[in-house]
């Protein structure tokens, strides 16, 4: 059997959440809330674009702890 592999483009972004991307380039952690103050969202839109970003490989999600449920 044979498996062909492709090239795969980066998804591109709409403005929020390339906005979401500029914000946490700083390495620094963000609570929700605060990117949420950034772009304008409230904090559950937020998540769920951060869910969707951590989803594709684009963001990274850091909890506080072992027992973090978030």
């Amino acid at each position: 059997m044979t498996i062909f592999t492709s090239r795969v483009n980066r998804p591109t972004l709409d403005d929020t959440d390339q906005a979401i991307v500029d914000g946490l380039s700083d390495g620094e952690g963000k609570l929700t809330s605060e990117i949420a103050a950034v772009i304008g969202l409230t904090p559950r839109a937020t998540r769920s674009r951060l869910a969707r970003l951590v989803g594709s490989g684009i963001v990274r999600e850091v909890g506080n702890g072992p027992r973090d449920p978030k």
